[in-house]
């Protein structure tokens, strides 16, 4: 039988997403979740779990929002420890401000924040999938091995005709794409499962697009998928943080969708 894990991103993030992707895991409507690491909502966010008695979850490496575990001795944050945004970021990357070693320390520092919690990591994906970058995968690769996590990494590779509206969706999903086949090739890491999740971004037709996501992945010669979403609820703090605001509440409104439809498949809805 094949197997789908709905996956939420962005636990973490901020009140309003945390509450938007509890309540879909308590509909039944995602099956797994992806915790950040924010430090202004750390506490908040490790509350919810603990109520939920949550332990077991998936990575969502995050260098591009709210604060750094390392503050202001962080070359990837500011003078405050706030991170810098992304294409600050990959700026300071590609000239050599930010090295290697830079970036092993803070994925190691968020990784061991988590474990010595008391989590058990499933997975690990990444906040605007930053781990594609080159820079970027091949020391969480190294950590993953190093902390003994052996751990499925998302590397997403979609089909274009995933997306049938919205050019934007068509571009992000080759984009992304592009992404990660370089990334694939320069760390050599082989993926453990497919990934869907492009054509679901700022997408207004979501169900007809599950429709399809589950036709295809019926059919499919992979036993094993991973569809990535983004529920959640507007918020002011929201929007400080993150530009896609009100598509997350489609998507809320959409996965309520997805749970009959898998009732007519074959396809088995699974954790991790």
């Amino acid at each position: 039988m094949k197997t789908v894990i709905i996956n939420a991103d962005d636990f973490g993030l901020c009140e309003s997403v945390n509450k938007g992707i509890i309540k879909c895991l308590e509909c039944g409507t995602v099956s797994d979740l992806s915790f950040m690491i924010n430090l202004d909502e750390f506490d908040k966010s490790a509350r919810i779990l603990e109520r939920l008695n949550i332990r077991r979850f998936g990575f969502h490496l995050n260098i591009t929002v709210g604060k750094s575990i390392l503050g202001g001795r962080s070359k990837l944050a500011d003078r405050y420890g706030n991170y810098l945004d992304l294409s600050n970021l990959v700026f300071r990357m590609l000239i050599g401000r930010i090295s290697a070693n830079d970036i092993y320390l803070e994925i190691r520092c968020q990784l061991e924040f988590l474990i010595k919690q008391g989590y058990t990591i499933t997975h690990i994906d990444s906040h605007r999938n930053v781990h594609l970058l080159p820079w970027i995968i091949r020391p969480l690769i190294l950590l993953n091995n190093e902390l003994g996590l052996h751990v499925p990494i998302r590397v997403p590779l979609e089909k274009i005709y995933f997306s049938k509206v919205r050019g934007r969706s068509v571009v992000r999903i080759f984009m992304i794409n592009i992404l990660s086949t370089i990334c694939l090739f320069v760390s050599g890491y082989r993926r453990k499962m497919r990934t869907i999740g492009g054509s679901l971004y700022d997408n207004p037709n979501m169900v007809k697009t599950f429709e399809n996501i589950l036709r295809i992945v019926g059919n499919s010669s992979y036993e094993k998928y991973e569809i990535a979403v983004h529920p959640g609820y507007t918020s002011k703090e929201l929007s400080k943080y993150d530009p896609y605001t009100t598509q997350r509440t489609f998507e809320i409104d959409s996965l309520k969708s997805l749970r009959p439809m898998l009732r007519e498949t074959n396809i088995s809805l699974i954790s991790h």
